[in-house]
């Protein structure tokens, strides 16, 4: 009988065999076998986690890296691989720190170099993103992964003609190469040149017939080109190849949205699917069809009020965490249009003069917390739609745009005092939250038994204090609503008040 010490070696040529030729359930089976007999062998653990990876079990992969970076903490291909799983799941800054340390153990790692430079793309950390992309093309000048996603990140910089050229870089190294026609398609359209976007994306069509987005950006190019019939053809096939192309912003690791689609594409990608399949949203997608272009607020949030409140004139508002008062307002259009009446507070010095001058509503300039009369450390950041409570400035994913910061005091002030010292009715028809990350803490301390709120809107960015959130107001008595919409705003109402 063959040694244990023998046998396993073969059974793991028969696992990378399986895995090569696509085999993954085999080449998984095979690479428990191993893991059973020898617990600690890291070919076999890293292996393990690259084909669980393919079977698309994250977590699962993660835990297998984990497993074999405990074996070998320095190996840099298990690092880098680790930060891949870690950005399909979304957790950018766990990435990072992973791809810096495969690159800690090799400087010279290009694929740790290149994947760090989509993770920082993802972070919005642009220039640092540039910076490790030219790393990893000093490496492997023909580098053709990052050539291409170097032009993603050049775009998002602005710096279309240099974003052109790396894309051409690219499609020098790698004629066919979709992703490079497709990004570069997007970026003619940027320009302005939408015959040669066009011809760019049909080369992408051509390498690959069923690629949704370049299907989708295609449409928007012929829209520009007042092809309308042929652009409406092209997004029918992209949701045919996939249907809930919508809300895929990101279609796999190696292929990132270069920009967001905009408002209107994504609203008429919307309607084909309502076209198709009737929802309980349908009629308020219709009203926003209807009335976009009056819309201030980031999700259409004031349009939901005024749907659902039938269009009530002089209504009642409050709304923190009003910026100037105008840019992704929930309330302005009430106000301005409906003759609503409201408080608006906003702490962030920034906004005071703009927010005085853009509304004629109740302003309040303390920082409504969970407690009046406190001097809290206030985080003013460079881009001031973040600007938090200094002690919140890590709760969420926006965490890295508030590294730096003005930071000074301001006194607090609850929502009951703020309803109290603005004389607010009694029924108040909307109350919008969205001051990053205290939203939990506000309203927690507010028992609504002296006020009555209809509708209530709440930013919650996916962080835990979503659920804790949406106990506390079901207890209440409010109910959640077209969650499919609201993205990382939540929205609710309290139904027998509309009785």
């Amino acid at each position: 009988m063959p040694s244990v010490s023998r046998t396993l070696p073969e059974a793991l040529k028969r696992a990378i065999a399986a895995y090569k030729h696509g085999e993954f359930s085999l080449a998984e089976r095979l690479c428990r076998t191993i893991i059973a007999a020898k617990p600690d062998f890291f070919d076999a653990l890293h292996l393990l986690a690259v084909v669980e990876t393919k079977l698309g079990r994250l977590n699962d992969a993660l835990t297998s890296y984990d497993r074999a970076l405990a074996v070998r903490p320095d190996y840099a291909e298990a690092l880098s691989n680790r930060g891949a799983t870690l950005d399909e799941l979304r957790r950018f800054e766990d990435a990072l720190a992973s791809y810096d340390q495969a690159l800690r153990v090799r400087p010279n790692f290009a694929e740790a170099l290149s994947n760090r430079g989509l993770t920082l793309h993802e972070l919005k950390r642009f220039d640092e993103a540039l910076a490790s992309y030219d790393q990893a093309l000093r490496v492997r000048p023909n580098y053709a992964e990052a050539l291409s996603n170097r032009g993603l990140t050049l775009h998002k910089l602005k710096r279309f003609d240099e974003a052109l050229a790396s894309y051409e870089q690219a499609l020098t190294v790698r004629p066919n190469y979709a992703e490079a026609l497709h990004n570069r398609g997007v970026t003619l359209h940027e320009l302005k040149r939408f015959d040669e976007a066009l011809a760019s994306y049909e080369q992408a069509l051509t390498v690959r017939p069923n690629y949704a987005e370049a299907l989708s950006n295609r449409g928007a190019t012929l829209h520009k080109l007042k092809r309308l019939d042929e652009a409406l053809a092209s997004y029918e096939q992209a949701l045919t190849v996939r249907p809930n192309y919508a809300e895929a912003l990101i279609a796999s690791r190696h292929r990132p949205q270069p920009i967001e689609p905009s408002p209107e594409r994504r609203l008429f990608e919307a309607l084909l699917r309502v076209r198709e399949t009737a929802s309980d949203a349908t009629p308020f997608i219709k009203y926003c069809a209807n009335n976009m272009d009056k819309s201030h607020a980031q999700f259409f949030q004031d349009l939901l009020v005024l749907f659902l409140l039938k269009e009530k004139r002089d209504g009642y508002f409050i709304e923190f965490g009003v910026m100037d008062g105008i840019t992704l307002s929930n309330t302005f259009l009430l106000e301005s249009k409906y003759s609503w009446r409201g408080i608006a507070a906003e702490p962030a010095r920034c906004w005071h003069q703009e927010l005085r001058r853009n509304r004629t509503c109740s302003l309040d300039h303390r920082c409504v917390w969970s407690k009046s009369g406190e001097i809290l450390q206030f985080n003013e950041t460079p881009e001031a739609e973040f600007s938090t409570i200094d002690a919140l400035s890590n709760s969420d994913r926006h965490a890295e745009h508030r590294k730096e910061g003005n930071r000074y005091t301001v006194e607090t002030i609850s929502l009951r005092d703020l309803l109290r010292a603005h004389d607010a009715p009694r029924s108040i028809d909307y109350l919008s939250i969205d001051t990053e990350g205290s939203e939990f803490a506000i309203l927690n301390s507010f028992f609504p038994t002296q006020h009555k709120v209809r509708i209530i809107t709440v930013e919650h960015n996916y962080t835990g204090q979503r659920l804790d959130i949406h106990s506390l107001l079901t207890s209440w008595g409010y109910t959640r609503m077209f969650e499919e919409l609201s993205m990382w705003d939540d929205w609710y109402i309290k139904s027998d008040l509309f009785e």
